[in-house]
């Protein structure tokens, strides 16, 4: 997301959204991944209850990525 249109809700709402979707599916726990080269994204997602189940390197990459979960509420 581009810094100017940050810290409005808008990711909130988008996340919101999707969750209440998948609630009303057979999905049972949502997946998702970022990576460590964005400390915000992280700190978003484990803000909305999204917790960490592991990290992936790759040889050449110059990050790590973050794996999350977060079971149904």
């Amino acid at each position: 997301m581009h810094p100017a249109t940050r810290r409005r809700g808008i990711g909130r709402a988008l996340m919101a959204g999707l969750e209440q979707r998948a609630a009303g599916s057979v999905l049972r726990t949502a997946h998702l991944d970022t990576a460590t080269n964005q400390p915000a994204a992280m700190a978003f997602y484990q803000d909305l209850g999204y917790r960490e189940t592991g990290r992936e390197r790759q040889p050449g990459w110059t990050w790590t990525l973050v794996y999350y979960t977060k079971p149904p509420t």
